[in-house]
């Protein structure tokens, strides 16, 4: 959800002029899935899902037993 709303934001700044566009040759269903169809758009969704990942990937502590508790 995150990443279509940033390609809903670089589409704007695409209408305004701020930003080029550089369209993408990319298939059918990769609209219908909601790539961004610049290739602008499609780099700042993928930034968005690549730090996705990484926030995910990130190692969590394990809680001390007692711990928790304490605080």
């Amino acid at each position: 959800m995150a990443a279509r709303l940033v390609a809903a934001g670089i589409q704007g700044f695409q209408e305004q002029a701020l930003i080029p566009f550089s369209p993408n040759d990319l298939p059918e269903f990769a609209g219908t899935i909601g790539a961004a169809p610049s290739w602008e758009g499609l780099a700042a969704q993928l930034l968005v899902l690549g730090g996705v990942a990484l926030v995910l990937a990130w190692p969590r502590r394990a809680v001390v037993a007692g711990h928790a508790a304490a605080e």
